[in-house]
């Protein structure tokens, strides 16, 4: 059906009202038009003509009640003719009784499949529409729910049966029969006997009445129930746990508090550990001190006799005494070096530094040796730079070396060097006994020795410590030793070092087996030493080599020396004197009198603040227990 066009017709409000009033409850035809005007925006006049939107809002009114094409004949005849003729009345009637019928039926079997059920009332409070999950939810008898019923008998049938609450029965029904009345909307929970839990929401509806929905939400609040018991199990675990948590915090904080104070006594423990340790380090050097003076003096005395008495058998006796005075003062020497390590009191500090010096210095000292035992010593040159710490490199090559010429009797020795990589292998090899495979890392422990044969004398047997305080001082400047051994047929010890270079100074382009240096006959020697025994000594020795010998304790006395015999060749003196150092008299001496000689400092101080002193003042050094041939090695070089 085409559109109509109502701007061309004219027709005032209240005639529109007298049709909307045949079509509609009453009041609810003025409620309607009310509205749409206060949305509008304009006054109601019934005697103002009505435009084209307010004949379209009453077109829309009756078609909600009979029907598009039979609002639209309705309302072309009422605006055309100004009435209906009967004809047209009785289409209008069958086309709106076919419509209504179809809406109500098409409204009830909506209702009737909700989920929710449904009741709703008119203005008069009476049941008109409801569905069979409303009757179902509430277990109502049959016959009770009609068309017509009155709300309040319902209500007070569920009142009587306890649904409502407790209470006077009327009282109850008029609370809730007045709460309809006032056209609120609502929302209301009801707890059942049978456990069910009900959601009602009631609104009011447009002209008068009431609809209300009850929903089942039994099991929306049992999940409800279950989750506020989860909550509360769980708000009861976390405190539970924070609780165990914070006795476990305290334990914690007892047990910290307890371990700072063990901590505590440790460091006070070790603090006088390693006080004692100090104390007993200070005490063996010197005590080491104390007792290398006279054992250096004895030893400087079996030199000194051993030159001037001729008999077989008086040297051998005197070769004796040396030894066993060389095997205490190894035995010393090795106590004080294993003490010093023990206590921790030597800090190396690594040096780049070229071999040749130290390797040469070496082959002086223990080719004499070498040779006093009828063996040959071998040095080939190197021109390497290691990174080392020369002193304590010295004291293990002196070990191996040591060790080389004891467990030698026969054949000869070699010192040199041969590159590893970035390593440069210090290598000491001797044509010995050997070393079993399987007592190779036996050697390394304090105070071990292998079954020696009966050819080596007892006193010239080691400590057991050489090897063990070599590879202390190895591991403590970070170097490797290597050893490999055949039994019958020799040994080679080797230290391996950092290679940084090469010094071009101190390369030999020749391989050199070490040859003596000069005689000192007539060489005029200053000897300075605070104790009387050790002059003696170091007189005797000195004069059996053809020197002529100047004694002096003080700087007085070097003095009156001077004056008396002239100036010495070469100054012997001891590091520690009574009121000052060696070095310093020599010093005093120098620069009162012009008495610039070459100096040879000797001490029993190891410590690397005195081996530098001394090297500052451009003095040799040498560490008592003094060797003869170490002695006669150093002089001849600095006279040559």
């Amino acid at each position: 059906m085409t559109e109509i066009d109502y701007s061309r017709y004219k027709v005032t409000h209240a005639r529109l009202m007298e049709l909307l009033r045949h079509y509609s409850p009453r009041g609810w035809a003025e409620l309607m038009v009310e509205e749409y005007f206060q949305k509008q925006g304009k006054p109601f006049d019934e005697q103002a003509v009505a435009d084209a939107s307010m004949i379209q809002f009453t077109e829309q009114l009756v078609t909600n009640v009979i029907g598009r094409d039979a609002a639209r004949s309705v309302l072309k005849a009422f605006l055309e003719k100004g009435y209906m003729h009967i004809s047209d009345v009785m289409s209008i009637i069958d086309g709106g009784r076919y419509f209504f019928h179809f809406s109500q039926e098409l409204l009830r079997a909506s209702i009737e499949n909700l989920e929710q059920g449904i009741s709703v009332v008119d203005k008069d409070l009476r049941l008109i529409v409801w569905n069979s999950r409303y009757v179902a939810l509430f277990d109502y008898p049959p016959g009770l729910v009609v068309e017509g019923r009155p709300v309040d008998e319902l209500i007070r049938f569920n009142a009587q049966l306890g649904e409502c609450g407790p209470g006077d029965i009327e009282t109850l029904v008029e609370r809730r029969i007045k709460h309809l009345k006032n056209r609120h909307p609502h929302f209301f929970e009801r707890h059942r006997k049978d456990g069910k839990v009900i959601a009602m929401h009631g609104n009011p509806i447009p002209g008068g009445g009431y609809v209300t929905s009850f929903s089942d939400i039994t099991a929306h609040k049992q999940l409800v129930y279950q989750l506020k018991e989860n909550k509360r199990n769980l708000e009861q675990r976390v405190s539970e746990r924070t609780k165990e948590l914070t006795e476990l915090n305290h334990a914690l904080q007892n047990e910290i508090i307890t371990r700072g104070k063990v901590e505590e006594d440790l460091r006070h423990a070790k603090a006088a550990a390693d006080k004692a340790n100090l104390s007993k380090t200070k005490f063996l050097a010197a005590a080491s001190h104390d007792l290398m003076q006279p054992l250096n003096a004895a030893g400087l005395f079996c030199s000194a006799l051993a030159q001037r008495l001729s008999a077989h058998e008086d040297l051998e006796l005197i070769h004796h005494i040396e030894s066993s005075i060389s095997a205490a003062e190894v035995q010393l020497d090795s106590l004080m070096e294993a003490s010093k390590l023990d206590a921790g009191v030597v800090k190396p500090k690594l040096m780049k530094f070229p071999l040749s010096p130290l390797l040469e210095t070496l082959a002086a000292e223990f080719t004499v040796l070498a040779e006093e035992k009828g063996l040959g010593f071998r040095k080939v040159p190197s021109s390497y730079c290691v990174l080392s710490n020369p002193q304590l490199l010295r004291r293990i090559l002196q070990n191996f070396l040591s060790n080389a010429i004891r467990y030698t009797q026969q054949g000869r020795l070699l010192l040199g060097c041969r590159r590893k990589g970035a390593l440069c292998q210090i290598e000491v090899w001797d044509t010995g006994r050997g070393i079993p495979q399987d007592k190779l890392q036996e050697i390394f422990r304090e105070f071990h020795r292998l079954d020696q044969s009966d050819e080596i004398l007892s006193s010239e047997r080691g400590t057991g410590l050489g090897l063990a305080i070599s590879d202390r001082i190895a591991k403590l400047l970070g170097h490797n030793i290597v050893v490999h051994s055949r039994p019958g047929l020799g040994s080679m010890f080797a230290l391996q070092v950092p290679i940084e270079g090469v010094d071009s100074r101190s390369a030999e382009s020749h391989d050199s087996t070490w040859k003596p240096l000069g005689g000192l006959e007539g060489c005029k020697v200053l000897c300075i030493d605070n104790d009387e025994a050790v002059l003696e000594g170091m007189q005797a020795l000195l004069s059996a080599w053809g020197c002529h010998v100047i004694c002096a304790v003080d700087e007085a006395e070097v003095l009156r020396a001077v004056q008396q015999h002239g100036a010495p060749d070469i100054a012997l003196v001891d590091y520690q004197l009574d009121s000052a150092t060696g070095i310093e008299v020599m010093d005093a001496i120098q620069a009162k009198h012009g008495l610039e000689v070459p100096r040879v400092v000797i001490t029993a101080n190891k410590t690397r603040e005195v081996h530098d002193r001394v090297k500052r003042h451009g003095c040799e050094l040498l560490i008592k227990p003094i060797k003869p041939a170490a002695l006669r090695a150093v002089m001849s070089s600095l006279l040559d």
